[in-house]
């Protein structure tokens, strides 16, 4: 199951490189974050593993759980900060000194 869950960490992050607008983000969080999605999959499993077993397991799942949510956040406030900058139509300011009061 720790390989299970280095492929859903690695599968994951690949994915969300192509992420290219915030429908798609959302559609990616469900998918790797929802109720449905492999990882969820495997918290539901962790009560019939063997005791031993257990802590490991519970351990990396909270792990990947922790790194998917985090690079979420940062993709979503990356994609925010893109449109909004499109909107605007970025560009710098450039301003002149002001003259000296005289």
């Amino acid at each position: 199951m720790l390989d299970q869950l280095d492929d859903i960490r690695r599968s994951a992050l690949a994915e969300l490189q192509t992420v290219g607008d915030a429908e798609a983000l959302e559609r990616w969080r469900v998918a790797r974050l929802g109720r449905n999605s492999p990882l969820m999959q495997i918290f539901d499993k962790l009560g019939q593993l063997p005791k031993e077993e257990r802590p490991a397991i519970g351990r990396k799942a909270n792990e990947v759980k922790r790194l998917l949510r985090r690079l979420w956040q940062k993709r979503a406030k990356a994609l925010r900060q893109a449109e909004i900058a499109t909107r605007l139509g970025f560009r710098e300011a450039w301003t002149l000194p002001c003259p000296a009061a005289r």
